[in-house]
């Protein structure tokens, strides 16, 4: 992996990211402060649930 010069996608839940170690917790914790971190609401889960 090289850095990302860019743009840096990474899918997956912050939580699960958070208690990973300490160096992921406070990567998520700068992400919540800098980054555009997008959530899907439970209607677009709902919804791709639905479709199999």
């Amino acid at each position: 992996m090289t850095r990302a010069k860019r743009h840096l996608c990474v899918v997956g839940d912050s939580d699960t990211i958070s208690r990973g170690s300490g160096f992921l917790a406070a990567w998520m914790g700068f992400l919540e402060q800098h980054a555009d971190l997008r959530y899907p609401s439970l209607a677009e889960v709902y919804v791709d649930e639905q479709r199999g």
